[in-house]
């Protein structure tokens, strides 16, 4: 199986804003004239803008915390942030250091302070592929190319969006994950499910399922988590079915973390 080309995301399981399509006008246009125009148009706003910066009072801008948002309740200086402290506006439930032994859930944005690490199941009989786009990828096909696995984990920025939020974000590009032209179909909403790590943790993931990706079935398997700076991302591909294949859904079984 040839590796998967990509493309823009389009939104699926959750609203997003649309771009603005680009307005229609004649084949030409005058560019000299037009161009004229604009250049000078530009010149006279930076040299207002210069002006204004040189002439104007200037002052050090102030960083916004819980407190002092638009339209929050006054919070005293000395008060610091307690246990219900939410980390984002997309945030459900506070933030939680995860400890062995732990589940936690996908609306629970997970912290691992000594960072945590996403690993493969044994290769088996199956082929190992590499990625050139993703050579940390874990890429392998069943010996009859009919199945195929990736397990994939990412560095993220640090953002004040919740571990489900932006998980869902990730679920909305599922489309970059097969041939571009292809005819796709959603297979309901994201479902949820677990991976297992050290000393059986639970760590909740989301699943998105589409037929018709490269002929077959596909699932895409995330968990964001900005406050750990990582992302699991796993992909299940199967010519007929996911589900019905043993052989694949042991190796996804079989998926584990550390920490």
């Amino acid at each position: 199986m040839s590796p998967r080309e990509f493309r823009p995301p389009e939104p699926v399981y959750k609203q997003q804003d649309a771009a603005e399509p680009e307005p229609s006008g004649p084949a030409r246009r005058p560019r000299g004239l037009l161009l004229a125009a604009i250049i000078a148009g530009v010149v006279v706003i930076a040299l207002g803008i210069t002006l204004g910066t040189l002439w104007g009072k200037t002052t050090e801008p102030v960083a916004l915390d819980a407190g002092t948002a638009p339209g929050a309740t006054e919070t005293p200086a000395e008060s610091g942030p307690t246990d219900t402290d939410l980390i984002g506006p997309d945030a459900t439930n506070p933030p939680h250091t995860v400890a062995r032994g732990d589940t936690v859930p996908i609306n629970v944005d997970a912290q691992f302070p000594n960072g945590v690490k996403l690993v493969p199941p044994a290769l088996g009989d199956w082929s190992e592929q590499d990625i050139i786009n993703r050579p940390d990828q874990f890429t392998a096909v069943s010996p009859g190319y009919g199945a195929s696995i990736e397990v994939w984990q990412t560095s993220v920025f640090g953002t004040p969006q919740s571990d489900e939020a932006l998980t869902i974000a990730q679920l909305n590009r599922i489309s970059d994950e097969c041939s571009p032209g292809g005819d796709t179909t959603p297979q309901g909403e994201p479902v949820v499910d677990t991976f297992t790590g050290t000393d059986d943790t639970k760590l909740e993931v989301l699943i998105a399922k589409v037929t018709g990706c490269d002929g077959g079935e596909l699932w895409l398997i995330e968990r964001v988590m900005p406050l750990s700076g990582t992302r699991f991302h796993v992909v299940l591909w199967d010519a007929y079915s996911v589900e019905d294949n043993e052989e694949l859904m042991a190796m996804y079984d079989a998926i584990r973390f550390e920490f």
